[in-house]
C-alpha cells in the first residue's frame, strides 16, 4: 500500500466544505431562486451561477443539473493528482470509470431513442474522461455500433460490451441487457486492475468495494424484473452475497416476497434485513439504501485504514450522494413532490 498522507489531508479540508445535513435546508425555502442564492455560499456556487441569467425555471434547472454534475468531475480530476504512486492511482481510476460508465449509459439510452444531440448530451453528466466536448462527440453518434466505434477508439473498455447487443434491441427496450454488457466489461476492468496491484491494502480495499457494487448491481436488477424472471445473462460476477443460482431463483419471486429475500441476502450490505425489506419496496427507497450501504462501507474502510487510498474513494462517494441529493432538492421542489417524500430522499 502506498501511504496515502498527502492525499488524505487534502481530502480533510475538502470534507469539511461537504454540506451534510444543510442540503436539507433548500427545503425549507419557498423558491428556486432562494435555494439557488443559498448555494452561493457554498462549495456549488459555479452551479447556482450558471442558472442565474436564464428566465424559465425549467432552464434554470438543467443549466444548474449541468454544472453540479462538472462539480464531481472536476473533484475526481483533483483527487487523482494528489494521489501518489502508479500502483494507487490505477486503482483510483479504476474505481472512477464506473461513473464514466453510468454517464455513458445515459448517453447511449438517449442515442437509441433517436433523440438530438443536444438532449442526448444533457442526458451524460460529466465524469472522469468524459468532459463537456466528448459528451458532445459521443452524443452526435447516430446509433449504438457508431458509439461503439467511438468508445473504441478512444480504448475504452466498454467498447467490447456493445456490438453484442444491436440499437434495435436497445430501441425495443432491452436495456437490462445493454447496461450489463457495459457493467461487465467495466467491472472485469476494474477487478483486473485490482488483482494486477497483488497483496496491496489498497487493491483490497478497492476488491471490497467493487464486490459490494457488483451485489447491489445485481440486487437492483432484481428489482427491476420484478417477478419476470432473471435471466442468467443479466448476472454480473464478482460478488459475494448472491451467487448466479441465487440470482436466478430470486428473480421468479414475486414483488413482495423478492424484498423479503433480497434483504436476507445482502444483509451484511444492508443491515437489519426486516427494516431493509421495506425500503426495499418502493423504487426510490431502494436506490437510497444501496447508496448509503456503499457510502457506510467505504467509510468504515477509511476510519480503519486513515492512511489508505479508501479516504479518497469515500469522499468521492460522499461527493457524488451529496450532489444527487441537492439535485433532488431543487427539481423535487419544483415539481411539488410531498414533503415527507422529499425530506427521505434528501436527508444525509
Amino acid at each position: 500500500m502506498a501511504r496515502c498522507d498527502y492525499a488524505n489531508a487534502r481530502v480533510g479540508g475538502r470534507r469539511a466544505r461537504l454540506l451534510g445535513a444543510r442540503v436539507g435546508e433548500l427545503l425549507t425555502l419557498p423558491t428556486l431562486e432562494a435555494r439557488l442564492e443559498r448555494l452561493l455560499s457554498s462549495d456549488y456556487a459555479a452551479a447556482a451561477r450558471a442558472a442565474r441569467d436564464l428566465d424559465a425555471e425549467e432552464l434554470k434547472l438543467r443549466a444548474v443539473e449541468r454544472a453540479l454534475g462538472d462539480v464531481l468531475a472536476r473533484e475526481a480530476a483533483e483527487l487523482a493528482t494528489f494521489v501518489e504512486g502508479a500502483t494507487a492511482r490505477a486503482l483510483f481510476d479504476a474505481v472512477v470509470a464506473l461513473d464514466r460508465a453510468e454517464a455513458v449509459k445515459a448517453a447511449l439510452r438517449g442515442i437509441a431513442r433517436a433523440l438530438p444531440a443536444g438532449e442526448v448530451a444533457a442526458f451524460a453528466e460529466a465524469a472522469p474522461g468524459l468532459d463537456e466536448a466528448a459528451r458532445e462527440e459521443l452524443a452526435a453518434e447516430r446509433d449504438l455500433e457508431a458509439a461503439a466505434a467511438w468508445l473504441a477508439r478512444r480504448r475504452d473498455p466498454m467498447a467490447a460490451a456493445l456490438p453484442a447487443w444491436r440499437a434495435g434491441a436497445a430501441a425495443a427496450g432491452d436495456w437490462l441487457h445493454v447496461e450489463a454488457a457495459i457493467d461487465r466489461a467495466t467491472f472485469a476492468a476494474a477487478f483486473s486492475t485490482a488483482r494486477a496491484a497483488g497483496r496491496d491494502e489498497d487493491a483490497a480495499i478497492v476488491a471490497r468495494a467493487l464486490s459490494a457494487r457488483v451485489d447491489l448491481t445485481n440486487g437492483a436488477t432484481l428489482l427491476k424484473l420484478a417477478g419476470r424472471g432473471a435471466a442468467a445473462e443479466l448476472f454480473l460476477d464478482g460478488g459475494a452475497l448472491i451467487d448466479v443460482k441465487q440470482f436466478t431463483t430470486l428473480g421468479a419471486l414475486a414483488p413482495p416476497a423478492l424484498a423479503d429475500a433480497l434483504a436476507t441476502a445482502l444483509r451484511p450490505l444492508l443491515g437489519d434485513a426486516r427494516a431493509a425489506a421495506a425500503e426495499l419496496s418502493v423504487p426510490w427507497r431502494a436506490d437510497r439504501l444501496f447508496e448509503r450501504a456503499l457510502l457506510r462501507l467505504l467509510a468504515r474502510e477509511a476510519r480503519t485504514r486513515p492512511l489508505s487510498l479508501a479516504v479518497v474513494l469515500a469522499h468521492l462517494a460522499a461527493r457524488r450522494a451529496e450532489l444527487r441529493r441537492i439535485r433532488v432538492a431543487l427539481r423535487g421542489a419544483a415539481l411539488g413532490l410531498p414533503a415527507a417524500e422529499l425530506v427521505d430522499l434528501v436527508e444525509a
